[in-house]
């Protein structure tokens, strides 16, 4: 699907999250890709911003964002035939590219490069928060908690987490 007259968007790539934020992408984009589940929706809308801010095509989107190939691969190829007006779903990427410039700058790549060792929270971080729940601090909530801490603060998927990686690699060798 080619762009439409949206205007451009000024973001640099390296603000521009790998999931567009979810109130962004209920409020604006939702209605344009129906039946298709959030998660990919919101990956489609942030490779159509990196196609907003400069990206020539959807593989080039991806690598601007560096995005799971696979993934991106997969989103923009299927996702794109799900959308039902092209000029008003490029409108709302617009705007959502707006919203994402007046908020407080955020520079998700560096931070996926900073986070991209965490794989477990100390336990003494989690310590205080769990003994309030009477509940232990396990291996398992140790990498949990690291999951949710970056994907929180990176805009990313959790199948793409450091952990998640870590598991998925293992799980393929053996």
């Amino acid at each position: 699907m080619a762009r439409t007259a949206a205007p451009p968007v000024t973001l640099r790539f390296h603000r521009i999250p790998h999931l567009l934020d979810e109130d962004d992408y209920a409020s604006l984009i939702a209605a344009h890709l129906p039946g298709v589940a959030p998660v990919n929706g919101r990956r489609l809308a942030a490779l159509a911003l990196a196609r907003l801010a400069g990206a020539d095509s959807w593989p080039a989107a991806a690598r601007a964002l560096e995005m799971h190939a696979g993934r991106a691969d997969r989103v923009s190829d299927v996702m794109v035939r799900c959308i039902s007006d092209a000029d008003a779903f490029w409108q709302a990427i617009a705007e959502a590219g707006r919203r994402l410039e007046n908020r407080e700058p955020v520079d998700y790549a560096r931070r996926r490069r900073v986070l991209a060792d965490l794989d477990e929270i100390p336990r003494t971080v989690l310590l205080d928060a769990y003994r309030s729940l009477g509940l232990p601090v396990t291996t398992r909530r140790r990498r949990n908690s690291a999951i949710w801490l970056w994907t929180h603060f990176t805009g990313g998927d959790a199948r793409e987490a450091p952990r998640t990686r870590l598991t998925s690699t293992r799980t393929a060798h053996q």
